[in-house]
């Protein structure tokens, strides 16, 4: 008789986080370590640390409390940490890791693209109206809606962020981060100085919208969305940002806080509670979407502001929530979370898959040790 099958389960399992830059490689270990459980090995490395004739990747991990260089076997799962619009090495690593070991497939969002594909669900309704930039379209939408923003379709943190708005007089005042014109033009001349500032890069339209303000500030609400223990999205971290007086980008920001806090100011608890209720349900809503059209994710950060008439709008969404920004509230928990979701997540995936591979091993034990006779007549 034969031996049987069989087969040798992991009981450790080595995460990767893959970097932009060696530099970034301690920074991201230092957040995520003691985060993980005993079972998990973390190292971070970079796409040029893949040695891939070698199947080995060096990698930077803390032993014994120093930190050490070393070649690693490819990870079991790669956890995504760089900042990219298409990324060929991901995509590498996951063939030869397997389907649904690189989390985080996508982290650099197209903002015409997020907007396509939520238009047409149940999100439409917040939604700022958003249009690939022309020249045309510019000049017909501010008349339309008086103020729209120019956005870079991959852009981050305001950055080359135009606000226009159209006076009376007939005048387009032209600003950057703050409410004061950097430019002052015509509509005839409109034109030409977007070409200088947009110089060749793809740009979006999108209505602005008036915002509460406190005291001459803006506060956006961020929700920050992640997938948990059991696979599922849940939210970790709701704050605001506020700005600085007269400054409508809120990467700026003067001060940050527990969003709840903010809406203080504006409504009575009963309404607070809704409102917040409601930004959790859309920012869940928000990230399945995007997952379904991008593939595998595991965290992203929905970004809203809130209008004189209380209504939420979809700013936008990150594929990379900074959360450095997390530093400047006390709250050792909800921190400690922030990072220990993405870890709990990785080792959910592996732990189904271990699941599957159990059931199919014992499946051909079965069929073994019990094998179908034919009757022979």
């Amino acid at each position: 008789m034969g031996g049987g099958i069989k087969l040798k389960l992991k009981t450790n399992t080595l995460v990767g986080i893959l970097v932009k830059g060696k530099k970034q490689r301690k920074r991201a270990l230092k957040l995520y370590e003691g985060n993980q459980s005993r079972n998990v090995q973390l190292f971070a490395f970079t796409q040029k640390d893949v040695l891939w004739e070698k199947n080995r990747i060096i990698g930077l991990h803390k032993r014994g409390g120093k930190w050490k260089q070393r070649h690693f076997q490819f990870p079991d799962v790669v956890y995504n940490r760089c900042y990219k619009k298409k990324f060929k090495a991901l995509q590498k690593l996951e063939n030869q890791l397997g389907k649904a070991k690189c989390f985080n497939k996508i982290t650099r969002f197209n903002k015409l693209e997020i907007y396509q594909f939520l238009r047409r669900s149940r999100l439409k309704p917040f939604l700022p109206h958003t249009y690939t930039y022309t020249s045309e379209r510019l000049q017909s939408y501010l008349k339309k809606y008086k103020s729209v923003f120019l956005k870079p379709v991959f852009g981050s943190k305001g950055n080359k962020v135009y606000r226009l708005t159209l006076q009376d007089s007939g005048e387009v005042h032209i600003s950057t981060h703050t409410t004061y014109p950097t430019q002052i033009c015509t509509l005839t001349d409109l034109p030409k100085k977007i070409k200088n500032l947009c110089r060749g890069r793809s740009y979006i339209i999108q209505q602005a919208i008036e915002l509460k303000v406190l005291e001459d500030r803006i506060f956006d609400i961020r929700c920050l969305t992640q997938k948990n223990k059991e696979g599922k999205w849940s939210i970790s971290s709701i704050t605001s940002r506020v700005t600085y007086p007269q400054c409508y980008n809120t990467s700026m920001y003067e001060s940050i806080h527990p969003t709840k806090e903010i809406l203080e100011t504006y409504l009575p608890k009963s309404q607070r509670r809704k409102l917040i209720q409601r930004v959790k349900k859309i920012s869940k809503l928000a990230a399945k979407e995007v997952e379904q059209h991008y593939g595998l994710l595991g965290e992203l950060s929905v970004d809203f502001g809130l209008d004189k008439y209380n209504k939420l709008w979809i700013i936008e969404l990150n594929g990379k929530p900074q959360k450095t920004i997390y530093n400047d509230i006390e709250n050792t928990k909800g921190n400690k979370k922030i990072y220990s979701n993405p870890l709990l997540t990785l080792s959910f995936l592996l732990k189904k898959e271990l699941e599957m591979v159990k059931t199919l091993s014992a499946s051909l034990i079965h069929k073994q040790q019990n094998p179908i006779r034919l009757n022979s007549e």
